[in-house]
Order: C-alpha cells, then structure tokens, then sequence
C-alpha cells in the first residue's frame, strides 16, 4: 500500500503537494494530519469534499510499503505512528527544504531541490507526464506556490516557480481564490493572539542585530501562528522574531526573519525542528513553557552569522600598476586579467591613485596611449580596513559612486573589493546557506586514515592563520559519491612554507617544488599529501602554457576549466566540509550538464574542449548549449596546438571510450571537419565503428577509420604520426590501396605482392567498407596466419644447399606454392627444391 503525508500543521503548500502527488500515484492513499494551517482549515472547510483524504487514524500503518513524503524529509516530522510502520518500507520524498543533497543512487527516489515550494517540483513532473487537472487541484496548486513563496517574494523562490506559475495560468488559475486565502483577515481569536505576543515581547541584541522573542501560554490549540510570526515581524523593526506558545500539552516554536545575517537552521535543527534559513519551526512535545524558554533562549546566538569583514571578500593578493606604466599596459593588463581598474603605486609601493577603464578608454581616445598613467589617474582614493564590515564598504561604494575599494591593513595594501565582489557576495550568500555539510560524506568516502589526516591539516591550518581547501575533482566526486583519494591541499597562502610547518609539528619530510609553489609531505606513516598554493593564471597567447602567480581560493577556482570541477570543500577546523560552490557547481552536477566557466576559456585552451567531452562521456552527461556553442566558436585555435597535444587529448578519450560516443560528440562540436578540413561520410563511421570494435585497436588506427575514406586522408593523417610503426602502417595502408587487387587472381600472386605488408596493416584494410575485395584477399590474409613452411634454412642445409641469398628465394618461392595449395607435405617441398637445385645448376653447366 501507497500512502502520501506531509508534515503536522500542514499548509498550503503540503496540501497541494499530497494531492499533485496522487495524480502521479494514483494507487496511493492521501492521510493528511488533523493539525492544519489556519489559511489552510477556511480553505477545507469549503473545498475538502472535492478531494481524497483520509485521516492518520484510518490508515493501518503495519501494511504500508511506500511512503511518498511531500514537503517533508523526515518522517518524523510527519507527526504518523512511525512504530507502527515495517522495517523495510520504501520512501519517496518531494521537498524544497534545506539540506540540498545530491543524490546519485537511482535506487533513492528522492528529488530534495532548491526552488521556493514544493508543489513546484511536482507541477513540473505533471506538465512532463502532461496529466490533466481540475479547476480546483489548478487553484489548489496555485495556494501551494504562491504561499510559500510569498507571492515571489522570498529570497528562496527561483525561476522555476516563475514557470510553475505560468503553467498554472495557462491552465487558467483562479487568482481571486489564491488572494482570498493566502492572505485572510485574523479571526478574533488570532486578533487576541497577536495582541498577547506584541505586548510580550522581549528584545535581543546580537552582533548588531535585533532578535524579538514572544512567548505565551493557552489551553488550547489554535491555528496560525506562522502568520501570526509573520505579521509581528511586520510589526516590529527586528529583523528576526521567535514566537513560543504553549498550547494545550505542546509547546510550538515559530522563527521568522527580514536579515539576510539571519539563519535558523541550526538553531532549529537543535530544537528538532526543520524549515528554510529565514522561516522555520519546531514543535517541544509536553514540555512546559519555563522550559522551553530555558532551552530557547541560549540557542538564539546560533541564529545570527558574524559581521562578515572586508577581509574575508576582497580579492588578494592585488594586482597594482606602476604610476609611470604607461596608458597602454594598462589596458594590456586590463585584458589579460578582465579586470577594470588598477590600483596604482609609486616607487615605494605606496598606493597613489586608481586606473579605471573609462580613464584608460579616455587616454586612449585622445590618442596618449603612450603617456604615464599618473597623468590619468585618480588621486583621491577612498579607501577601508581590513575590519571594516561589507555592509560599510558597500555604503562607500554608493557614497562616491566607486567601482573598486583597496582595503588597507594600517598603510599596506591588502586586497581590493569591486561591485563584482559585493555582487557575488550577496548572490551567494543564500545559495550557499543551502549548502549541504560535507563532513559525513567525507567520512563514508576516504579511509579513515585520510580523514583524520584531514582533520589534523584543518587544526594546523587554523593554528598557522591560513585557510585549507580540497578542490576540484576531488569535491565533484565527493558529491556524486565516487570514490576519489587523489586530492591535493590548497593553501591560501605560502603552500611550502605550510607544509614545513606540517612536517615540523606532526614529523615526516618535505619535497618542495619552487617552481610551482607546491609540496609534498610524506607523513611518518608514510602517506603523501600534495600541498598547493592557491593561485591565478592568465594565458600570455591561446593555447599557451599558462603565467601563473599566488592568489587565494576565488582566483584559484576561476581559473578552472568546468563549474563541477570549480568547487571547493574547506578543511579549516573553523569550518571544515564547508562548501565553496562561487559558479553553481553543485546545480550542474543535478542537472547532469558540463558548462564552461568563461565565454574565452576554449580560446586560451583549446583542450578544454576534449576535456569537456570527455568528462561528458566519463560521467554520462550533456555539454550544456552554451558551452557547446563556444566550443564550436573556437574550433579554428586547435590549430594553434602542437599535435603532440592534440593526440594526447585524443588518446586520454580514446582511453575512456566505452563505445563510440565520444568520437561523435566531437563530430557534434565540428572537431573533426575542423581537422580533417571535410564533413566526415556515412563511411568514415562505419569504418571506426568495425575498428573499434577490433580489439587492439588504438586511437591511431581510429583516427586512420575516419579519415581513410577522404580523399586527402593521406595528408590529413601524416600530421598525427608520432612513431616509426605508424608511419610505416600508413604507408603500407597506401599501398594497399593503390594495389590492383581485383587483377590478381591467385593466393600465391597475392603474397608475392603483399609479402611485406604487416598483418596489423592488412587486417585494418579489410575492415575499409569503402573498398571490394575479392574473396580470395581475406582467404590469403587467414592462410597467410596459419601457414609454416615444410621446410627451414637448416633443412636445405642438410640436402646439400650451400648457404646464400638463394636461400630466401627458395623459401619464398616454396611459400608462394604452399599458399596456392601445388605443395601439400614436407616431401614434396623436398622433391621440389631438389628439382629446383637441380635446374639450377645444369643452367649454371
């Protein structure tokens, strides 16, 4: 038996989502809790007839095999007799709540993403299915999206409930209904309610920030006070406002908030409860309001993040500018960087001005491109400390109407903050608040082993005042639960000198590589552990190697090739398994697409491109359409690698190609018919499908398949010739095809004219469907396998052959006549080299 439940105090939301639910699992069965929203008992008191529920007691829980939870995870919020439920009971869970995990396993039917309501996610499975809908469940759907967004106004609400809203008004959407009960007048009992928790409120001030908490106590029950939370944080100027009633033997917990500094989630998860950072509750089961003050009131400091600094924002190190460069490198830097301004500094070091675009631009137009830049420059600088709040940097930046901010420590140049940074620093911040926490995933994922070294290398980064990271590759597979122990440390800071520090706190030695700015610690258990510098790098010309310097954690993410291998996971003791995802990462891998981080990434790396299909085909992905679409933009800059690089980029896909996926995934992005210079015919395709499916076969002879049925298929493949073997197969292959075959009518002939032609090159020129082939050629090519000579060398020595040249010629002849069947036995290839010998010499008489 299917049973679909929400959560207790269900709401509109919970509601519309039980019911768009049992269009998709028509055989189940709605039980819905007895404990509503008060919006949501006006709206039943009317509609509930015209909908399937049954009520928990009615349910018997021992037969039920699946549960489908809607706008819950855990069952335990559900408020159902859990006891009662069997061991092995299968779940299926539609929900928008925070943790957003990934999930990879096909066996876990559980869709858990980030959008502002859950009908959303099921709208969106019936627009797929195209199931049809009532007025009423299309209004229904209408209360769940519209409510639980706040009419899309909640920092939680994305662009698919914008289309969940559009689907919704095709289907002709009723919003007089939504208004009449997302949004209902207080009933005097809720007046009353309001009225005892505004004049009971206590204030709260933390870390700059002012927390309401209202606490009361009633006999009974009553409905709504999540609104009622809602409409005393109106009230009030708080920015946060927890609501504690006690109402028969429960004590019920209500937390809202207008800061984005705000965050309930582990403050609400303490109390066992579960909701969003800004909106979440919790019920205390027979528990007094004395206590549940006592148990409340000292979590509350958890809701509140810290005053995030100027330090923790800016970009470091800076790249400054000599005030007598020239107007002209600056605009070079400008580019090689994509940055649009430059702090300026004197021969001291000493910050003296900033260069913008617009007043590079300016010189530029007036044609002294060749002046100083301190005759351009801006000398009045507004400038802040590295303590300076993010909130105070961003007011400078409106007070000037300024770009870009150096940040100071006492007269130093720090980092610098532009509107790219504040801009990105508010875009992610509740994206990132959804983040799930690594820790235990890494626990299940490495050996313990490695884990406690992890740990061990978070204490002492904190210790030593630097942050640590894994990234990249390492952080995908943690997310997509494959196993990965090849992971490096990054270091924001001086990676050698951290790891000297690891090998004089904890023993071991140390392997530097100056170069790089990287090294490698071999503890005193004998584990090795790469530790990285994090860093920038910029591509002097395309496709080649890049100039690299020292940065920190967002430069050395940006510089990497796609958003799932650009995420980072802290390993610092302060913040360890926290997620760093600046590019969307996580969402990508959800979505199971391969996107390039920047629009001139394939340009100054032209391998990117190999690397997006074969990370495409590795993972079973898609490359997004963008992606795909500047990949194809820049196939004229392969040319501008080496072809050393180009087959080794062919070579590492050939390596991981399970079919041929991958060779026409580059066709789709015009690899081929960039370098082959022609579109590629049905013919070259069969050919690399019959290779490939030879075993032995390697890229060479792939890329030979292709190119072989073009007409300048011999020029094309000459410039991916790395050995002596491969040219030699090329050049036999082009004799093959040259070889007037069809006019040879015997074995024998045919060995004469193809004897040193190697089995490996014969057996690919078989498998041509370009080509006719008498039945004779593929006959010779087997008996050519198979045959041993009667007789050896040793053997005509023994009939009284002198030894000589003659020797090969009698070999070969006896070989041909072998191949032609006129020599069966070792007797007759005697009698006939004896006849031989004999003409021989009465020529010779």
């Amino acid at each position: 038996m299917q049973v679909i439940v929400s959560h207790q105090n269900v709401d509109f939301d919970g509601v519309a989502s039980m019911v768009a639910a049992k269009k998709l699992y028509p055989e189940a069965i709605i039980a819905i809790s007895d404990k509503l929203d008060r919006s949501v008992t006006t709206y039943m008191s009317i509609y509930k007839d015209l909908f399937s529920f049954s009520t928990y007691e009615s349910v018997e829980w021992k037969h039920v095999s699946s549960l489908i939870l809607v706008d819950v995870q855990a069952i335990d919020r559900t408020g159902i007799p859990s006891v009662e439920l069997m061991d092995e009971i299968e779940t299926i869970v539609y929900d928008h709540h925070p943790p957003f995990l990934l999930h990879t396993n096909q066996n876990e039917r559980h869709q858990i993403e980030q959008v502002g309501a859950a009908i959303t996610l099921l709208i969106e499975h019936l627009e797929h299915k195209d199931v049809l809908l009532t007025p009423e469940e299309v209004n229904l759907f209408g209360l769940g999206l519209y409510s639980d967004t706040g009419n899309f106004t909640f920092p939680s609400t994305t662009s698919r409930d914008f289309h969940a809203a559009s689907f919704l008004m095709k289907h002709h959407l009723d919003i007089e209904i939504v208004n009449r009960f997302v949004t209902p007048a207080l009933t005097e009992a809720e007046q009353t309610l309001f009225n005892q928790l505004f004049h009971s409120q206590t204030l709260h001030q933390l870390d700059g920030l002012q927390v309401v908490v209202s606490c009361h106590e009633q006999d009974r029950f009553q409905n709504g006070l999540s609104s009622l939370t809602e409409k005393l944080l109106d009230a009030s100027s708080a920015d946060a406002v927890i609501t504690i009633v006690k109402m028969g033997k429960h004590v019920h917990l209500v937390c809202r908030a207008s800061s984005t500094r705000i965050n309930f989630q582990s403050f609400i998860k303490e109390l066992g409860g579960g909701g969003h950072s800004q909106a979440a509750s919790a019920m205390m089961k027979k528990t007094t309001l004395e206590e549940a003050r006592r148990k409340v009131l000292p979590l509350i400091e958890m809701i509140v993040e810290h005053t995030v600094s100027a330090k923790e924002v800016m970009s470091y190190p800076v790249k400054t500018i000599h005030e007598n460069d020239t107007i002209t490198d600056a605009k070079e830097m400008m580019i090689r960087f994509g940055h649009t301004g430059f702090p300026v500094v004197n021969d001291h070091e000493e910050l003296v001005g900033i260069i913008s675009r617009r007043d590079v631009d300016k010189a530029i137009h007036h044609q002294y491109g060749h002046a100083p830049i301190k005759g351009y420059m801006t000398r009045e600088i507004v400038t802040k400390q590295v303590d300076s709040t993010i909130d105070e940097v961003q007011q400078a930046m409106i007070r000037h109407n300024i770009g870009r901010i150096p940040i100071m420590d006492d007269q130093n140049i720090a980092g610098i903050i532009s509107r790219t940074n504040i801009i990105s620093y508010l875009q992610k911040k509740e994206y990132e608040a959804n983040f799930p926490n690594l820790v235990q995933r890494l626990e299940d994922t490495v050996s313990k082993e490695h884990f406690h070294l992890l740990k061990l290398i978070g204490k002492e980064a904190d210790r030593f005042g630097v942050n640590a990271y894994l990234v990249g590759g390492f952080v995908r597979d943690l997310l997509l639960k494959r196993p990965n122990e090849d992971f490096d440390v990054v270091i924001e800071g001086d990676g050698i000198e951290f790891a000297n520090v690891l090998a004089a706190s904890n023993g071991g030695s140390i392997k530097k590589h100056d170069t790089f700015g990287t090294a490698t610690w071999t503890t005193p258990d004998d584990m090795k552990i790469d530790i990285v510098t994090c860093r920038t790098e910029y591509y002097a010309e395309t496709a080649s190697l890049p100039i690299v310097r020292s940065s920190n954690i967002h430069e050395d993410l940006t510089r990497r090739d796609f958003t799932i291998n650009a995420m980072a996971m802290s390993i610092s003791e302060h913040s360890f398994g926290k997620l760093l995802d600046e590019y969307q990462g996580i969402e990508d891998l959800k979505a199971k697409k391969i996107r390039i981080l920047h629009p001139i990434s394939f340009i100054e790396d032209p391998t990117r491109i190999f690397r997006a299909v074969r990370f495409a085909v590795r993972f079973g992905y898609s490359i997004e359409k963008e992606t795909a679409r500047l990949a194809q933009s820049a196939m004229s800059h392969l040319f501008s690698l080496s072809q050393q690089r180009l087959r080794q980029e062919l070579t590492l896909i050939h390596k991981e190609a399970k079919d041929l996926e991958a060779f026409y995934l580059l066709d789709t992005l015009n690899v081929w018919k960039t370098l082959f210079q022609k579109e590629l015919p049905a013919s070259s395709w069969q050919y690399a499908e019959r290779v490939f499916n030879q075993s032995g076969h390697t890229v060479f002879h792939m890329l030979t398949a292709l190119a072989s049925p073009l007409s300048n298929w011999r020029e094309m493949i000459q410039l991916y010739i790395m050995t002596a073997k491969e040219r030699v197969f090329i050049e036999q292959l082009n004799e093959l095809k040259q070889a007037p075959i069809e006019e040879i009518k015997s074995i024998g002939e045919l060995h004469r004219y193809l004897y040193a032609v190697h089995d490996e090159t014969l057996r690919f020129y078989l498998m041509d469907p370009t080509q006719r082939f008498h039945t004779h050629l593929d006959d010779y090519f087997k008996k050519r396998q198979k045959i041993s000579l009667y007789l050896t060398g040793d053997d005509l020595i023994k009939l009284d052959f002198k030894p000589g040249p003659h020797f090969r010629d009698y070999l070969f002849e006896l070989e041909i006549k072998q191949l032609n069947g006129e020599i069966s036995s070792k007797e007759e290839a005697t009698k006939w080299v004896l006849e031989e010998k004999q003409k021989a010499e009465a020529n010779h008489l």
